[in-house]
């Protein structure tokens, strides 16, 4: 892995409050809390990320408003505070999965609960340089 820059270094340490009800994203930042840019959508129950501190990437989750486990992937921009939907998709809609970097560019997602297959046992990979699973 490359070393974090002195840019990156800043949100180092910095705490992210993501999803639940509403579709906040909160930064606990030198003992404060500040107000984000909101998430595309109200999700909960979904693993969150951090990538060498620049971009979180969220994956999957419950659909608050709809009911439902999804399959999308939405990445933050720290930086830009600005959230985007990837046009990639999980195979499998899933919330209450475990998610984790490996290596520079690839994030496994691990499991999760789906409505109509119940506890899954599968793993995703999701490639960060080719934006794909």
């Amino acid at each position: 892995m490359n070393p974090i820059t002195e840019e990156q270094n800043k949100n180092v340490g910095s705490w992210f409050l993501l999803g639940g009800v509403g579709n906040n994203c909160l930064q606990y930042l030198d003992k404060n809390i500040h107000h984000r840019a909101s998430m595309p959508t109200e999700v909960s129950f979904f693993p969150a990320v951090p990538i060498r501190a620049q971009m979180i990437y969220c994956f999957g989750g419950y659909d608050n408003v709809e009911k439902v486990q999804v399959k999308t992937c939405d990445v933050y921009n720290i930086d830009k505070d600005r959230w985007h939907r990837n046009e990639c998709q999980l195979n499998v809609a899933r919330s209450q999965a475990s998610a984790c970097q490996f290596r520079d560019n690839v994030i496994f997602i691990f499991g999760g609960y789906s409505k109509e297959a119940g506890t899954l046992d599968s793993i995703e990979r999701y490639d960060i340089d080719r934006k794909s699973i």
